[in-house]
């Protein structure tokens, strides 16, 4: 019997999607998706570099929460055990959630009138109705704290089981993991949420706040032991790639996402990688990690 080949598992949300395809209509179509994605890319340098044949098991989606990541984490090391040898997860936006009767993953903040919009998911209004009105109470410090603290959670348990089956695994927070302030303000106000009815506070959505509830918590000590196993993060290396690339100028950032378009005299782009862009995400991760990667 041959034996099977050993198994590298990604998973995340578009910016790590296989499957992602830019919904800008006014893109042409090779410029809206199908190159390899950043996974791959680093599973292509591991062969090369051991001689080793893997397969790659991708299930990260478009609009995937860190409740998917986990989901799907669990479900791939139950099911293949000791064939995983390394995970790869792409870390997306912290206020997700992922809803388990229709198998959807929900984005709060995804204007439903723009381009986000489809006419079959009309069963997402009245949660988002729902979602809205209890971040309008909600998106406080306690609120955010508790979001956190949930996905640190799913950090502690993926690191845990990891470390004890002896699972290559880094997580690289490609995302910001919570939106600015006056965005999230101005999505929840746009809705029709009246501003007197708003108990948001700034101080939630501040960097600092973010990182001392982190290195607060009671999950604090384990991730901060393993911070190298964590890329993007303030208390760890690295920074979110979202931030990289808005921090540069262009052409850089043009080069790296899905070119923008003039529209009604207006730029429109997609802050999406493309193919170049996936090539730098997995430079990075190859630079910072391809000794522990490679190495038995």
């Amino acid at each position: 019997m041959l034996k099977k080949k050993p198994i590298i598992f990604a998973t995340g949300c578009s910016f790590t999607d296989p499957e992602f395809f830019s919904r800008h209509e006014h893109l042409p179509d090779e410029k809206r998706g199908g190159w390899p994605v950043w996974p791959e890319l680093i599973k292509n340098k591991i062969e090369k570099e051991t001689g080793i044949s893997y397969e790659l098991i991708n299930l990260a989606r478009s609009g995937g929460s860190n409740d998917w990541v986990y989901n799907t984490c669990l479900d791939t090391i139950s099911k293949y055990d000791q064939r995983v040898k390394i995970i790869l997860i792409g870390g997306t936006e912290w206020m997700r959630s992922h809803i388990i009767p229709p198998q959807k993953n929900y984005q709060p903040f995804a204007k439903l009138a723009s381009w986000h919009y489809n006419p079959k998911w009309k069963w997402l209004i009245p949660q988002r109705q729902a979602t809205m009105e209890m971040w309008a109470q909600w998106a406080t410090t306690f609120g955010i704290q508790e979001v956190i603290y949930h996905n640190l959670r799913h950090m502690y348990t993926l690191l845990q089981i990891c470390n004890d089956k002896k699972i290559k695994f880094i997580w690289n927070q490609l995302l910001n993991p919570l939106p600015a302030y006056n965005n999230f303000k101005s999505e929840i106000l746009e809705y029709g949420i009246p501003e007197e009815e708003l108990r948001i506070r700034k101080r939630a959505f501040e960097k600092q706040f973010f990182v001392d509830t982190i290195l607060k918590s009671p999950y604090a000590k384990l991730l901060v032991k393993n911070k190298k196993q964590f890329y993007g993060f303030p208390w760890a290396q690295g920074s979110y790639w979202e931030n990289y690339i808005w921090e540069r100028k262009p052409p850089l950032f043009e080069a790296m996402v899905l070119p923008p378009t003039i529209i009604d005299n207006k730029k429109v782009g997609d802050v999406h990688p493309n193919a170049f862009g996936h090539k730098h995400i997995a430079l990075q991760i190859w630079e910072r990690y391809g000794n522990y990667l490679v190495k038995n």
